[in-house]
């Protein structure tokens, strides 16, 4: 029996390619180069007003991950996650589970991008911004709508939106959260598509690409037949199924899981991750 990807019962509103009325693809804005620099510059100042924090010195980062040679057998981001202030946060009955994964993506991204510790953002936002760029009022969306609604919307930080137990199709963000919302998106993230809505599952390039991206201390966000999850590592052991394991964050148990990389070739159909490219000598010019 093939293991799936949650040990708890998930709707089928989290289920891949299960919403008929929001399945169209919604392409991603592409940024010019000079556009993305000029947002970074900010960055300093953002924190400051946004979170009221002010970082030394923020922390570059690679678009695309040199590959190790060769990649080390085992991978764990469980401590940096732990070391930037980012406890697991439930998504409790709701079905935001992709917009769980993402924002989690997004947060580690801000804290591996700037060295700041506890800087969370909000789910909730990020909820409502799918809702208005669909025009559906519906809970959850899916990776390509998060996007699409990130690129118009940006997201809040946490305070100035909480996440509530059940969904609010009335709910809107107060001034102050748009303005931090359009401040965080300015900072200038970057994301990856590994793969995207493939009907036959990865293979093995894509599962060797997405242990590069681990190995290089990024996160993904992987979306399947089930569920949507936060991979934060891996380990190779020929005993296992597929040859090892990834480590998993799966914010509908609150806990850290694992699946074997032969349920994830099956299982997976979107895989992406996200940086933030903050360069150290432009913030210092501030």
């Amino acid at each position: 029996m093939r293991r799936m990807l949650c040990a708890a019962k998930v709707s089928r509103l989290c289920r891949f390619g299960a919403k008929p009325a929001r399945r169209k693809r919604v392409q991603s804005q592409v940024k010019s180069s000079a556009k993305v620099k000029n947002h970074q510059v900010q960055s300093y100042k953002v924190l400051l007003r946004v979170f009221g924090v002010a970082a030394a010195m923020f922390i570059g980062a690679r678009s695309t991950p040199a590959q190790a040679t060769p990649l080390p057998k085992k991978v764990d981001l469980r401590a940096q996650f732990n070391q930037w202030g980012l406890p697991i946060k439930p998504q409790g009955r709701r079905d935001t589970c992709a917009v769980f994964t993402l924002t989690g993506a997004l947060e580690y991204a801000l804290a591996r991008g700037t060295g700041e510790t506890g800087l969370r953002l909000s789910e909730e936002y990020l909820n409502w911004a799918a809702d208005d760029i669909t025009g559906i009022k519906f809970d959850g969306a899916s990776y390509e709508e998060l996007i699409s609604a990130f690129d118009k919307w940006g997201i809040s930080a946490e305070k100035f939106l909480p996440y509530y137990t059940r969904y609010n199709a009335s709910l809107r963000p107060s001034p102050n959260a748009l303005a931090s919302a359009k401040e965080i998106w300015e900072l200038g993230f970057q994301r990856h598509w590994v793969a995207q809505r493939t009907e036959n599952g990865l293979d093995e390039t894509q599962i060797q690409e997405m242990k590069t991206v681990l190995a290089s201390g990024w996160p993904l966000c992987a979306y399947g037949v089930d569920h949507s999850i936060l991979l934060v590592g891996y380990q190779d052991d020929s005993s296992m199924d597929g040859g090892g394991q990834f480590i998993t964050r799966n914010s509908a148990m609150q806990r850290y899981e694992t699946i074997f990389y032969s349920a994830a070739r099956e299982e997976f159909g979107s895989v992406l991750w996200i940086d933030l490219q903050v360069p150290e000598t432009e913030t210092k010019s501030n």
